[in-house]
């Protein structure tokens, strides 16, 4: 009888291009249409099984969109515009690695370069194309208030809440690990630089049919549970609206707001009365879309006053004695201190 041996990860090198389906659907021997074709199938995939999780996920979010009107249009121009072309772009350089280094002959490096290849370009393309997409949308569809420094000026705040999935940006951002699991699966069982590393893994059996697995075809699946402590971000929106109309219009709320409002400096020197028109363009401000409201909370926009870029921005406060940043509960307008800051564009 012969004795079982510890299974290793390296053990698939030999075996890695005959045994991946995936191969056939990526080559480098394959069409250019061919290949563009079957990355923007995976990419459309991708996008739509992440951004229905996403939409579940988010209160409110689902039945905003069935009621149609702008707030559909622009989401479903949002993610056409922005999303594919982020997602597609990504894929594609990730798969055509993973073609790559299932050719001997062509990948002449050792597999794990590709992988630092692949995040190198990751790191770079997904801001890049975000703040690309920002300035085409503000100068094509009024997006930012048409104004391209307002678009470059969210693309580093967004991207960061992105990870934690709290926008729509990180959709885009999960919908690109379909392209990234494959090629990582197959560099890690063919590098020779990797080895040692992978051979301290604690393998086990049930792994070893896992990777096995995984090297045929990969199966995903996502046990998500819904977080109910979760704020409601249009029940937020509303009391931002509110507190905005309130300080700038004088609009009295349906219910008490705490808040306060400031006005920078350099904004107050403006003089001619500068300052009374951006205060009231502010409290009139009603274009939300997602590029400049990612999270729907209605806490940032900007406008256009005499040819000068006006921000503005709401942020929330625990309404106790030490004034902490951050609301606990920023739907609760009893807990919650807004303020209210009116800037120039320069002042950022």
């Amino acid at each position: 009888m012969v004795p079982k041996r510890r299974f290793n990860i390296l053990d698939l090198k030999p075996y890695m291009c005959q045994r991946s389906n995936m191969q056939r659907f990526f080559s480098v021997d394959m069409p250019g249409v061919q290949f563009v074709s079957i990355v923007l199938a995976f990419s459309l995939a991708a996008l739509l099984a992440v951004l229905c999780l996403y939409i579940l996920l988010s209160p409110g979010f689902a039945a905003a969109l069935a009621a149609g009107g702008p707030s559909l249009a622009r989401f479903l121009r949002q993610v056409t515009t922005n999303g594919l072309p982020v997602v597609f772009a990504i894929n594609y350089v990730s798969f055509f690695l993973f073609a790559v280094i299932q050719k001997p002959k062509v990948a002449r490096r050792d597999t794990a370069f590709f992988v630092l290849v692949d995040i190198l370009l990751r790191a770079i393309l997904f801001p890049s194309l975000h703040a690309l997409i920002y300035v085409l949308s503000a100068d094509w569809f009024e997006s930012f208030g048409g104004s391209r420094a307002t678009a470059l000026s969210v693309v580093a705040p967004t991207l960061a809440r992105s990870a934690f999935f709290e926008n729509i940006s990180g959709v885009y951002l999960y919908a690109t690990m379909i392209s990234a699991l494959p090629l990582y699966v197959s560099a890690f069982g063919q590098s020779e630089f990797l080895g040692p590393t992978v051979r301290r893994l604690p393998i086990k059996a049930g792994f070893e049919k896992g990777v096995s697995n995984l090297s045929k075809e990969i199966p995903m699946s996502m046990n998500v549970q819904p977080q109910p402590d979760r704020p409601d971000p249009t029940v937020i929106a509303v009391q931002n609206d509110a507190f905005r109309k309130l300080a700038c219009l004088g609009v009295p709320p349906a219910q008490p707001i705490q808040g306060r409002m400031h006005v920078t400096r350099a904004l107050m020197e403006a003089g001619d009365g500068f300052m009374a028109e951006a205060v009231k363009a502010t409290g009139e401000f009603a274009t939300f879309e997602p590029e400049n409201d990612p999270e729907g909370w209605h806490d940032f926009g900007a406008v256009e006053i005499r040819g000068e870029t006006v921000f503005w921005k709401i942020d929330l406060y625990e309404a106790d004695s030490d004034f902490r940043y951050g609301a606990e509960t920023p739907d609760n307008p009893a807990t919650t201190m807004r303020v209210l800051t009116i800037m120039l564009a320069r002042d950022w």
